[in-house]
């Protein structure tokens, strides 16, 4: 039995190795290692700089639209990349995407005079997370959660729990380094399918590490070091995070607006309604000049 389970994990790990690299070869890779939709974006001039932060299985282009709409507001918009997303042969660690948050925002600070962070999904957790973490010269002025990850939603995995399942995989396949994902590969805008852009088909095991231990860190974190104006947007049908535990754990916190978009799917940042939402960030920049 032990040997038929080293055959397994050793089978496992091979084959989803062979199928990663045949995957690898239909990607046209910069010379860096990244896909192309996968290189950050710094687009716009002005006293606001706006820092995107993306999601799980996702990449920066995923912003475009947003970023091309508020560059030409009079903003610095900027999509940073998390290390691993879009990256082959990829190691992500949750250090390392808590630093490379860090690292961006510190440096917006140095350059503008003020600094929204926008953040989606897992980049959203990492935003707070960021907040939750940083000292007073180093926090942003302004925070943007779009179906923020509180915590994972059960929709997809109704037997087990997203974690249940990961620990499940780990204990049976602890060798298995790539896996599968379950998201779509091509991604396009709600509301224009003539948007679309590609990102990973695989996911390397540290991100799903890092998520679950993002997820556990924010459980037990300090809400009261949340000391900037939070605008938090959940969407209606969200089967990727839990939209009622982000709603209960920013309920009551002071400085925080919460709004619900009826019927949107996860990835707010392709949604039409918070493209044409203005006010999303339009009522604090006017009231800040």
């Amino acid at each position: 039995t032990v040997a038929g389970y080293l055959a397994l994990n050793l089978l496992a790990a091979a084959v989803t190795g062979v199928w990663y690299r045949r995957w690898c070869r239909s990607v046209a890779w910069s010379p860096q290692g990244l896909m192309p939709s996968a290189e950050p974006i710094d687009v716009g001039t002005g006293e606001t700089a706006i820092l995107f932060v993306h999601g799980f299985n996702d990449v920066p282009y995923v912003w475009r639209r947003l970023i091309d709409a508020w560059s030409q507001r009079g903003c610095r918009c900027r999509a940073m990349r998390l290390p691993g997303a879009g990256e082959r042969d990829c190691r992500p660690t949750l250090a390392s995407l808590r630093a490379a948050v860090d690292d961006e925002l510190r440096a917006l600070r140095k350059t503008n005079r003020r600094v929204v962070l926008v953040g989606h999904s897992m980049g959203g957790a990492l935003a707070l997370d960021a907040v939750f973490r940083a000292e007073a010269a180093n926090r942003p002025d302004r925070l943007v959660l779009l179906a923020p990850l509180v915590e994972v939603s059960r929709a997809r995995s109704p037997v087990l729990s997203a974690r249940g399942w990961y620990l499940v995989l780990r204990a049976l396949l602890p060798a298995l380094r790539w896996v599968p994902s379950v998201f779509k590969e091509y991604l396009h805008a709600e509301d224009d399918e003539t948007f679309v852009y590609r990102r990973d088909r695989f996911n390397e095991i540290g991100w799903y590490r890092a998520l679950f231990a993002l997820v556990k860190t924010l459980r037990s974190a300090d809400k009261s070091r949340l000391q900037v104006p939070t605008l938090v947007v959940t969407a209606g049908d969200d089967r990727v995070v839990d939209s009622a535990a982000t709603t209960r754990f920013f309920t009551g916190l002071p400085g925080v607006e919460l709004r619900e978009i009826p019927g949107a799917s996860h990835v707010l940042p392709l949604n039409g309604a918070v493209l044409a939402d203005c006010s999303l960030l339009e009522d604090w920049k006017r009231s800040e000049e």
